[in-house]
């Protein structure tokens, strides 16, 4: 399968807040008063690739270029990895049959009708015949990309949209960044483009620390959250021998969203003493916050000239915070006093106060659509450079964890990114989990399935960060079970074990699951780990680790039974060349396929061996 390009088309206007924007459409080049738009196309290892180059002939605000074209190479049904907005989007696998959930993006809009779908910074096709076939930006990733894929007709139609979102003065010439196709076995394919733009990156490439294992002690309600709260948890910690890494102080401190440097009163700490009572304790001091927003009551909202706007000249609201139903507003990073300011903050946190251990949240918010003091940047290049302000006043010894990021912002500076929704006990029965559908309807299917899916990433771009997890399930039904499924994916998909729980209540059995799923994530997080099987079953989830195993999770409600084929993932699986379907069994060579069967929420592991 092949993408075939046909059209190409540009929306813009005179002024970003043109309530009708203009658009020129057809086959490249175009060109009118105002513009000329061409088309560029090369070859990368045999890969075709695609960018745009436009010349303003007016100072003009540029938001979207696309580009529209045919699958060609297939008249069968076809299927798509759709990547989620941003980090704690859902990442999906969908049939022409299919609806779509939400894309989790303000720059992407879901389709409507079954068949229609998008998906963020890369799509991957499949027709269960031929190659499968990659569509995905590369590095630097100056814009926000995204594709719309129509499967409910013949032959499938495709548009790549790179979200631009920026002013062009006159007589200036700007490029896109660009992005690439290329056909193959899929699961090589997620790889291979993983460490390819890895490698194209500015800086911090390779991370120089292991992911940490984490402690995260949160309260049901952040207003509950106290010193006193927070002192249980590390006593637990110390005294059960729980071996951690890092003890972050989770939302709750601070006095409103915004003041950074100010504890609430409830709290009842200031942090230059908190940090030290974690390092004397033997841990890492970590701490949460949103740099990039301020909620009314704050000081940055004080500032008029530091809000984005809108085009009636209001606030842009970035959220509501999930907690306290606190309103949230983005703060324009592009205007020199924010950066300082933000700067400052960072810089007392970590230089002073010892924080080595950074959460940066809702971290869209900076590149959400408004009036800027510099319209100069994309939304990406805008989150980025912010970033990178961080890391410059917080240092290279500091870990930086960012969450709730449009895809695949951050790479290349952040140390670790949130992948995965949360799982915490009170959600179990949250109203989103009972609209999805049969095959990913629990909290749970939806962070194993972008743990696995998301596998590729960790160790390129980032660390991955499994969001919350709690081994702690009163009153649930298989909670046990449930605890070490949930374990199992973290601790095989390599990144940062992230535990939530109130450690007071571990008894025996919490402490010794806790204690061997830090143990086993320490040793499987050196490995190098990549989704396997994507296509092939329903609500299975599969996924390799290079340090010799294959986990597969059956997400359905119902038994299944699958064919477990390696012989496509020959070069992936190498030096392997052979494995032991279960505990006791002989060594099958990688070419013999072995049918196995899962029991609902059961998964298997699997040796891999070399003989």
């Amino acid at each position: 399968m092949r993408f075939i390009p046909e059209n190409s088309s540009v929306v813009y206007s005179r002024h970003q807040h043109t309530k009708t924007p203009q658009s020129l459409s057809g086959r490249w080049p175009q060109e009118n008063d105002d513009l000329k738009l061409v088309l560029e196309e090369e070859r990368e290892n045999e890969s075709p690739r695609y960018r745009f180059v436009l010349s303003a002939r007016q100072d003009l605000f540029i938001r979207t270029l696309s580009l529209t074209g045919r699958l060609e190479g297939t008249l069968r049904p076809v299927s798509l990895l759709s990547e989620g907005g941003q980090s704690r989007s859902h990442v999906e696998i969908l049939g022409p049959a299919d609806r779509q959930i939400s894309a989790g993006s303000p720059w992407v809009q879901t389709g409507a009708k079954s068949g229609e779908h998008v998906s963020s910074g890369l799509v991957l096709l499949s027709d269960g015949l031929n190659p499968d076939l990659i569509l995905a930006q590369e590095a630097p990733f100056q814009e926000y990309t995204s594709f719309t894929v129509n499967s409910g007709r013949q032959p499938v139609r495709i548009s790549l949209i790179w979200h631009v979102e920026r002013a062009v003065e006159a007589a200036q010439v700007y490029s896109t960044g660009w992005t690439a196709q290329s056909s193959g076995t899929g699961e090589l394919l997620l790889r291979e483009w993983s460490i390819r733009n890895a490698g194209k990156l500015p800086a911090r490439t390779a991370p120089k620390q292991e992911p940490p294992m984490l402690c995260c002690p949160m309260q049901r309600r952040s207003a509950e959250l106290t010193v006193d709260y927070l002192r249980r948890q590390l006593n637990a910690a110390r005294e059960k021998q729980i071996p951690f890494d890092v003890i972050m102080i989770e939302e709750g401190w601070q006095r409103s969203i915004g003041d950074w440097t100010a504890t609430s009163e409830q709290f009842g700490a200031d942090l230059p003493r908190i940090s030290r009572e974690i390092g004397e304790a033997g841990f890492t001091p970590g701490l949460w916050l949103a740099p990039f927003v301020a909620a009314r009551e704050s000081d940055p909202f004080t500032n008029p000239g530091w809000l984005l706007r809108n085009e009636k000249g209001k606030p842009v609201e970035a959220d509501c915070y999930p907690r306290r139903k606190t309103r949230m507003f983005a703060l324009d990073i592009t205007h020199p006093e924010v950066a300082e300011h933000i700067a400052g903050i960072i810089r007392t946190l970590t230089r002073e106060w010892g924080f080595k251990y950074l959460k940066l949240d809702f971290l869209e918010a900076a590149s959400l659509k408004g009036k800027r003091h510099n319209d100069k940047l994309t939304p990406a290049q805008i989150l980025t450079r912010g970033l990178q302000q961080i890391r410059e006043a917080a240092g290279d010894d500091v870990h930086l964890a960012g969450s709730g990021l449009p895809f695949p912002a951050g790479a290349g500076v952040l140390d670790s990114v949130n992948v995965s929704p949360e799982i915490l006990p009170q959600q179990k029965k949250a109203r989103l989990s009972r609209m999805m559908n049969a095959r990913t309807a629990r909290d749970e299917g939806r962070f194993i399935q972008n743990l696995v899916l998301r596998s590729h990433l960790n160790r390129t771009f980032w660390f991955n960060d499994a969001a919350y997890l709690s081994f702690l399930y009163p009153g649930a039904e298989n909670g046990t079970r449930e605890a070490e499924e949930l374990s199992t994916a973290v601790t095989h998909s390599g990144g940062s074990l992230f535990v939530s729980d109130d450690l007071s209540l571990y008894g025996e059995e919490e402490i010794a699951r806790i204690k061997n799923s830090v143990t086993a994530a320490r040793e499987l997080s050196t490995g190098q780990t990549t989704p396997l099987r994507i296509f092939s079953d329903p609500g299975i989830c599969t996924v390799y680790n290079d340090q010799g195993c294959i986990v597969i999770f059956n997400l359905n409600q119902t038994e299944s039974t699958i064919e477990l084929r390696l012989s496509p993932y020959r070069k992936l699986l190498e030096p392997y060349n052979s494995y032991r379907p279960f505990e006791g069994a002989e060594d099958h060579p990688l070419e013999a396929p072995r049918n196995i069967t899962l029991k609902p929420r059961e998964y298997k592991r699997i040796l891999l061996r070399s003989v």
